[in-house]
């Protein structure tokens, strides 16, 4: 049953990665860059917590993959479950028990816990699913938790007083340096564990004379047995002090050791006290704090204390930090109680609550809204470009980055100049996003740029987008990105420099192989013939900047005027153009730009919000649609005097809400109702 369990937890946690928030595993992916390499190894892991960083990254790469990335979080979590069981029950070897009465069915002196508390065990990982649905908590953070449970488990499976004592302290400077501040759990556990195995016995027995062979056992047949455990004989005061005297003189060293670690660390690495202690690289937001970790923290360290302390249900006291033992015959003996009603009871109902309050946090911090964000830009980097608009069609964009993707798709389906407005745009910003001092915006206005011909401002924002990713890592994807700038203006040194660094990587090796043979080497040039039939950089080549420009965020529709002017090949830049004076709400520049494509008396067709947008422009300046020098279609004629019509009829109302089934999806709509 209890394996079950463990199995159904995991196979929750797959599916909610894989099916509900696969772009968030996308997301962890592309803001880092882990490499193989002797000399990546050496600078990640010779600082503090260094290791578990490691760990982390290479966990992460796999992340590109959402189903790998989902399944690498349910072991983790599963395997946190199950060394939370373990340490609770003080089971050497394995994480169930032993069949009760056999000679080593505990750890030697531990006070094994009630199994009626063994869905208590599920709560450090439960409250870290919860944790890894922020995009910015690092699966560094769930590795070094990992790596503090597996050391407790090794030092309570250690034997006898001496070797287990000799096993922690030697951990304990091990454990900081893999892993940083989780060596404060590791730490707790040994404070109680310690208390625990306080024998009953004279000052100078071993551990192996107390052990209390009537443990508990969580896979058992009688898995509430927890008749066998007795409590000490009363001794003496002398003898009773004497003990705690030793346990004192075992323990207060390893307190005040945990907190020197990071004082002497300071002295190598110029990182802060509290940084060391409380975790380097366990969120991505590097100068703040994530308190909710510390709540993992606390449950990892306090689910055994509680399992070994709470009493099962009808006996009405604490089981004591002292169980006395029992002889093996006497087991053989006498049969252990199996569970009650009241005990199966109170199992149920800590299934039952655990369960609901996981699902209702992972409904309170699931994040949708930042799941559709980065599934808009996952799809955009990838060119999924239907896949974008089917994405939009059930799910509207609600920010202007969303409708950055969308727009892009559209031109890139040939749309643009047709279904502009059957998206709820949301003025220029939806179109071309001006620079944000963030690490995301940056990665798509990225894509525009390039796709429009615009290098030197896709090259620059993919560097800033990798410069501002709060805990100073780089990015796999950026390096792509910068290789590709540089290949396309002729820097091929450069790019062969970002290149040879995405050779190093498990995922990326295979483009930056394919990619660098078109720079040659040094017996062949670089095949610049090759590079002019590349259908990304000969393309974007022919239609960049011919001229050096200056970027200005407040003139982007005059560069896009250049860009066109340059190289009439560029029809994108001529589209996007239009696009910006339409949702600038521009008319009288939309009429001058119309002209390049559309001269007036042309019998060219136009595109329906081109003819809308220019018989507003037309009837703000004269009484009737007489004498206007396009072309426009008698439906739009038409389709002008029914909205002028319901317009005046709602008039000192809110004829929005009356227009937009009938009109919602014109740019006469859109320049009413909508704010900008």
């Amino acid at each position: 049953m209890r394996k079950v369990s463990s199995l159904v937890f995991g196979l929750g946690v797959f599916l909610f990665f894989w099916l509900v928030l696969p772009y968030h595993l996308r997301f962890h992916e592309q803001f880092q860059f882990f490499r193989f390499g002797k000399d990546y190894f050496m600078d990640t892991v010779l600082h503090p917590e260094g290791f578990s960083f490691y760990l982390g990254g290479f966990f992460t790469q796999f992340f590109l993959y959402p189903w790998a990335g989902a399944l690498i979080i349910a072991l983790l979590l599963v395997l946190m479950q199950r060394l939370v069981a373990r340490i609770s029950y003080g089971v050497p070897g394995r994480v169930a028990g032993r069949v009760p009465g056999s000679a080593h069915s505990s750890a030697p002196g531990s006070t094994p816990g009630n199994t009626f508390w063994y869905p208590l065990t599920f709560l450090p990982s439960a409250f870290l699913w919860l944790l890894l649905c922020n995009e910015n908590y690092m699966i560094s953070a769930v590795v070094a938790l990992l790596l503090a449970l597996w050391a407790v488990d090794l030092y309570q499976s250690a034997g006898k007083r001496k070797s287990r004592i000799a096993v922690f302290y030697i951990l304990q400077p091990v454990l900081f340096f893999l892993a940083g501040g989780t060596v404060l759990i590791f730490t707790a556990c040994f404070l109680y564990l310690e208390a625990f195995r306080r024998g009953c016995t004279d000052a100078g027995s071993t551990d192996a004379e107390s052990t209390n062979s009537g443990s508990t056992n969580p896979e058992s047949p009688n898995p509430g047995n927890t008749g066998s455990q007795t409590v000490c004989p009363e001794t003496t005061g002398s003898g009773n002090t004497s003990r705690w005297k030793a346990y004192a003189l075992r323990v207060i060293p390893s307190v005040a050791l945990v907190f020197l670690y990071p004082l002497v660390a300071r002295l190598f690495c110029q990182y802060p006290y509290e940084k060391l202690l409380g975790g380097i690289h366990f969120y991505r937001y590097y100068y703040f704090s994530y308190p909710m970790q510390y709540i993992a923290w606390a449950l990892a360290a306090a689910v055994p204390l509680l399992c070994r302390l709470i009493p099962s249900p009808g006996t009405g006291r604490l089981n004591r930090l002292n169980p006395a033992p029992k002889p093996d015959r006497l087991h053989r003996l006498i049969p252990a109680s199996g569970p009650g009603r009241g005990s199966r009871i109170v199992s149920a109902v800590l299934w039952v609550l655990i369960t609901a309050g996981t699902v209702v946090g992972l409904c309170r911090f699931a994040g949708l809204d930042k799941e559709r964000l980065f599934g808009y830009d996952i799809l955009v980097y990838e060119e999924e470009w239907e896949d974008v608009l089917q994405r939009a069609q059930k799910d509207p964009p609600g920010t202007s980055i969303e409708m950055v993707a969308v727009n892009l798709a559209l031109w890139k389906t040939g749309r643009l100049e047709t279904d502009l407005f059957h998206y709820p745009q949301q003025g220029p910003e939806g179109l071309m996003l001006p620079f944000r001092r963030d690490f995301v915006t940056p990665l798509m206005m990225s894509e525009v740029y390039l796709h429009l011909g615009m290098v030197n401002s896709a090259q620059r924002n993919a560097y800033d987008a990798m410069e501002a990713i709060p805990d100073f890592q780089k990015s796999a994807r950026c390096y792509k990105r910068l290789a590709q700038t540089n290949i396309i203006n002729g820097h091929y040194l450069v790019a062969r420099s970002y290149l040879e660094q995405l050779s190093k990587t498990l995922f990326y090796r295979k483009w930056a192989h394919e990619t660098v043979q078109y720079l040659g080497n040094d017996e062949r040039p670089e095949d610049e013939e090759h590079i002019a039939e590349h259908p990304l950089y000969g393309r974007i080549r022919r239609i960049r900047y011919r001229d050096e420009m200056l970027f200005s965020p407040q003139g982007l529709n005059a560069m896009l005027d250049v860009l066109y002017r340059d190289n009439r090949e560029n029809t994108m830049a001529y589209a996007y153009m239009l696009a910006y004076t339409l949702l600038a709400k521009d008319l009288e520049r939309f009429a001058d730009y119309i002209t390049l494509e559309y001269p007036a008396g042309s019998d060219k067709p136009l595109p329906v919000p081109y003819q809308e947008a220019l018989v507003l422009y037309w009837v703000q300046n004269h009484s009737s649609l007489e004498g206007i020098p396009w072309n426009i279609s008698g439906d739009i004629r038409k389709k002008l005097n029914d909205f002028t019509a319901a317009y005046q009829q709602f008039a000192g109302g809110r004829p929005e809400r009356a227009l937009k089934k009938d009109f919602g999806k014109t740019y006469w709509y859109y320049v009413f109702f909508t704010k900008i």
